[in-house]
């Protein structure tokens, strides 16, 4: 797939640019930490899934954070990917694959991510980082042609391998505190929207504060719309993720019908239909209207039904 990209210095070089030409003062390296929020009419807490303005208050935000199943582990390359590419590598303890595109004529994104066994198996949880990288090159040498890999100066073994984390917050603002992008919510890597919804959490949230209400009304538009707004986002996510972590259901079908139901994994329907019989009805729909609108209205009550049943099980 041909996508758009951007690295992430020149972003904020052209967000610096703006907000100076508006009239904001930027300060840098003044670290806010949960016991130093400054004195503001609005406090705005984007600092990441790890937020620690967020953290210091997690009861009253009603935080909650679940750990996905496989390792993953964020690196930048030489190569630039021309296209958005997938490249998936057996071993003799599992598949490991790669999310890979460019985001200048500098270099690429690079994002590598296999099951707990296979991170144990080939040794990335011992590997130190220098090590890790040398091994991916050799795994993905076809996709990278010769090019290298760079990480982040990670240190110990395993050290800059994680679990992606899904965060979730009950409420996003308390008094004159408000949370935006990952500290207030999460996306799986796969979909790449992180940035996307951030930035449009930002705008959302100036359009609300131009309203002629008080602050607190203000914060519960923000949040109303944006949480609205979420919904299909976060369910594309879940079900993304869940294709990944379930990858052995999908690796041994031919080729093409593999990568077909590759670009399906947001349907919530795929994940109770064996995959060849979905891959069929896919096929078909595409020459039915009928069978469009069956599928569209099975997916979701297929989930609501699995998730009630998840949710009386756990209160049994």
């Amino acid at each position: 797939d041909e996508g758009f990209g951007i690295g992430r210095h020149r972003l904020l070089e052209i967000l610096a640019a703006r907000a100076r030409s508006l009239g904001v003062r930027l300060e840098h390296e003044h670290e806010v930490g949960a016991d130093l929020v400054p004195g503001a009419d609005l406090v705005v807490a984007a600092d990441g899934v790890g937020s620690a303005v967020r953290t210091r208050h997690a009861g009253h935000f009603g935080t909650e954070v679940r750990s996905g199943r496989n390792h993953y582990t964020w690196l930048g390359t030489t190569k630039v990917f021309d296209a958005f590419t997938f490249a998936f590598t057996d071993t003799p303890h599992g598949w490991i694959w790669a999310y890979g595109y460019g985001y200048g004529p500098e270099g690429s994104t690079c994002v590598v991510e296999c099951a707990p066994e296979t991170w144990t198996g080939l040794g990335l949880d011992q590997a130190d980082e220098a090590e890790g990288l040398v091994l991916l090159e050799k795994l993905f040498a076809d996709v990278l042609d010769g090019h290298r890999l760079t990480g982040r100066s990670a240190s110990g073994p395993g050290a800059s391998w994680l679990t992606f984390r899904t965060l979730t917050n009950r409420t996003w603002s308390r008094g004159n505190l408000v949370l935006l992008g990952d500290a207030a919510h999460t996306t799986h890597y796969s979909i790449g929207a992180g940035t996307t919804l951030a930035l449009e959490d930002a705008m959302a949230l100036a359009h609300a504060l131009r309203e002629p209400v008080p602050l607190p009304d203000a914060l519960s538009r923000y949040e109303r719309e944006r949480k609205a707004a979420l919904l299909p986002v976060q369910s594309a996510a879940r079900y993304s993720a869940r294709w990944y972590e379930n990858l052995p259901r999908y690796i041994g079908l031919p080729p093409q019908e593999m990568f077909a139901l590759l670009g399906q994994r947001h349907s919530p329907l795929l994940p109770y239909v064996p995959p060849r019989l979905y891959h069929r009805i896919d096929r078909a729909a595409g020459h039915s209207q009928a069978l469009r609108r069956l599928k569209r209205k099975l997916g979701p009550l297929i989930a609501r039904t699995v998730q009630a049943r998840s949710l009386a099980t756990r209160a049994g």
